[in-house]
């Protein structure tokens, strides 16, 4: 075996994901033309934010109830996004590991399930050190606000940035250029597996009145076979699965020693490699 890449599911070269912040009411309309076009997204939140009076004129901040209705049906994601959604880049490490694991606890007991992801609020950015502290308190994935040109995975997802803000006038762009990239039609060694990511605030959506652009986005992905309409959590997961493959010092025999099936090219040639199984080449 000489040349080995990682697919998505299906033998998927490409995966799509989105996230969208602080969970206004205006996630309900979002959602709901998402659900239309089977787009995935994940929700980053507040767990000290929500609403605490249903009858509270729209628009506002969700209640529990109202998210998990909205979040959970079609199985996307809620994230952490600090608890009073204050910048974890000016405070103290204290106050930054506080916010955000008082956060992911109201998360986790809120919706019941467990909770490793988080997008920095405020203003987005980070340091090595508080990426570091983060991975020491259980988080495998951090979104920032830093963007990237490119659509390769990131080597370490707490370096996790996005491609574009949906309302970005090279949106479409890249999302074009995305979709026509073939990893399967280059040389054997640049056969790499394909990121796009999308985000945003629905609020921004009502605001400038263009909630058409989440149309265009999904009739565009809607019957692509290529392409991985996923969560951030479950591209995380599946490629942290990928990356614990055991393999032999040749690189002759794998073992998948998780629980996830996995999809991956071998010297272009799909293999596919379910829980428990070992493979010999």
């Amino acid at each position: 075996m000489r040349y080995r890449h990682l697919r998505f599911p299906g033998f998927r070269t490409k995966a799509f994901t989105m996230s969208f912040d602080d969970g206004s009411t205006d996630d309900i309309r979002l959602v709901g033309i998402m659900n239309q076009y089977g787009l995935k997204g994940t929700f980053n939140i507040s767990s000290a934010g929500f609403c605490t009076d249903p009858d509270a004129p729209f628009p506002r901040r969700m209640t529990l109830e109202e998210a998990k209705n909205t979040y959970l049906p079609a199985g996307h994601e809620v994230a952490v996004h600090g608890l009073r959604h204050i910048s974890p880049y000016l405070s103290t490490s204290s106050v930054r590991i506080h916010e955000m694991l008082e956060d992911r606890i109201g998360l986790e007991r809120a919706f019941g399930r467990l909770v490793f992801g988080m997008a920095c609020p405020d203003d987005g950015r980070w340091t090595p050190e508080m990426l570091e502290q983060f991975r020491a308190s259980g988080f495998h994935y951090c979104r920032g606000l830093s963007y990237r040109d490119d659509f390769l995975l990131p080597d370490d997802f707490l370096y996790l940035s996005p491609t574009v803000k949906f309302n970005h006038p090279t949106l479409h762009e890249k999302l074009d250029r995305f979709l026509a990239a073939d990893p399967n039609a280059e040389y054997i060694s640049h056969r790499d597996p394909l990121m796009f990511y999308m985000w945003g605030h629905a609020h921004e959506l009502r605001g400038q009145d263009n909630w058409y652009i989440i149309d265009e986005v999904g009739e565009k992905l809607q019957h692509r076979e290529d392409v991985w309409l996923a969560t951030n959590g479950e591209i995380v997961e599946y490629v942290r699965a990928y990356r614990a493959l055991l393999s032999a010092a040749d690189d002759s025999i794998l073992y998948n020693a998780t629980t996830t099936p996995l999809y991956l090219e071998v010297d272009k040639t799909n293999v596919l490699i379910q829980p428990g199984e070992t493979k010999y080449f």
